[in-house]
């Protein structure tokens, strides 16, 4: 990292989060809007798992582009994969190894990006008896569970690395995604860790959660 930044040269301190270059690569924090709650809400473990991807860049300045899978009930990051372009086929390669651990869910919340809206994904959760609910275009927070994430993801570990290589990043952001699993508590579980809050004694299915569900939250399936 460089000892000056040439965008904060004239300041008495400089406030970025990371020097990438010489050049200073503040931390943004996008706001959640609170006043709309997001259309429907996850009742139980495997309800809705929501997609999203967020992006970076390694040291050679090449993009990287990297695809969170999370349950909404229990907060468990399922998958946190990186590529540099990440197609639909990509997609469901990531979804089908979080399938074999944890078991299908019955509901994919993404926005309409063309690797969650094209014909590979839509057939692949037509195979599954998966149902797919989009955000509406341009209304983020009614994802907020994906939004908060990437915010945690960013401020704790992407802001703080400087990546070699796609290999390198592929191994960092799986060691976060453990420790963001198995060792930190959320306040929102009741100051369990994901891993904790799915497991628990009766299953998560009982727990209570800190958020009120809101709006017209999609019924859970009934298991025979």
């Amino acid at each position: 990292m460089a000892n000056a930044c040439s965008g904060c040269a004239a300041s008495k301190a400089c406030r970025c989060r990371v020097r990438f270059r010489g050049t200073c690569r503040p931390s943004r924090r996008r706001r959640i809007r609170r006043d709309q709650p997001p259309p429907e809400r996850a009742r139980t473990r495997n309800h809705v798992w929501t997609l999203d991807f967020v992006f970076d860049r390694t040291l050679d300045g090449r993009q990287m582009k990297i695809l969170s899978v999370l349950d909404e009930h229990t907060r468990l990051c399922l998958a946190l994969w990186a590529g540099r372009s990440l197609t639909g086929s990509d997609v469901t390669r990531v979804l089908d190894r979080a399938v074999a651990e944890h078991g299908a869910p019955a509901y994919l919340r993404s926005d309409n990006g063309p690797e969650f809206i094209g014909l590979v994904l839509t057939e692949w959760a037509l195979d599954r008896r998966c149902e797919t609910k989009y955000i509406e275009p341009g209304k983020p927070w009614q994802n907020p569970f994906v939004e908060r994430f990437h915010d945690k993801l960013r401020d704790e570990c992407l802001n703080g690395e400087c990546f070699v290589s796609l290999a390198e990043a592929r191994v960092v952001l799986e060691s976060w995604r453990r420790e963001y699993n198995e060792i930190r508590p959320h306040s929102s579980l009741g100051n369990l860790t994901p891993t904790e809050f799915a497991t628990r004694p009766g299953g998560a299915d009982f727990a209570t959660l800190r958020l009120p569900l809101l709006g017209n939250p999609i019924q859970p399936p009934i298991v025979t």
